[in-house]
């Protein structure tokens, strides 16, 4: 870890125009273990999607110590079901961006890394494209103008 907290081993080298492509295999490796933080924008979606009240949300999916997604007691999300994940069209951000990692420096600029797969994500990393078509096709731009408007 660094001074940052944040793994070593992740480097933030990537940006929007940097060769990256990714195709999930909705296998759901990337669905268990995982810290997922709640924002108020994807608390709504989320509720939305759930046909709940926004506390009703926040009551019932998410931890009581810290804005982030419940598990399951198999250490699987909340969300994910065996079709696959339940609430997929309103997915957090860090779900979108998996495998991607994000961070912006104070001046606001965006430097992606990838993050270390799990051993039995079927997902497929590649160069076929670039870190910004990823990105739009992960529909994130609301996410992160949200995240400005904090």
């Amino acid at each position: 870890m660094d001074e940052s907290g944040l793994s070593s081993s992740l480097r933030f080298n990537l940006q929007k125009a940097s060769p990256f492509s990714f195709k999930c295999q909705a296998c759901g490796a990337c669905c268990h273990n995982k810290a997922i933080p709640v924002s108020p924008y994807e608390a709504l979606g989320l509720a939305r999607n759930l046909a709940l009240k926004t506390a009703e949300f926040w009551r019932s999916c998410v931890e009581k110590e810290s804005p982030v997604l419940r598990l399951k007691p198999d250490g699987s999300c909340i969300f994910l079901r065996p079709e696959g994940c339940s609430v997929y069209a309103d997915r957090p951000l860090v779900c979108r961006l998996f495998p991607l990692g994000f961070i912006a420096d104070d001046n606001g600029r965006q430097r992606f890394g990838v993050m270390p797969l799990h051993p039995d994500c079927l997902g497929v990393l590649g160069t076929d494209g670039t870190v910004r078509s990823y990105l739009k096709s992960q529909r994130v731009r609301p996410y992160f103008q949200a995240d400005k408007a904090g």
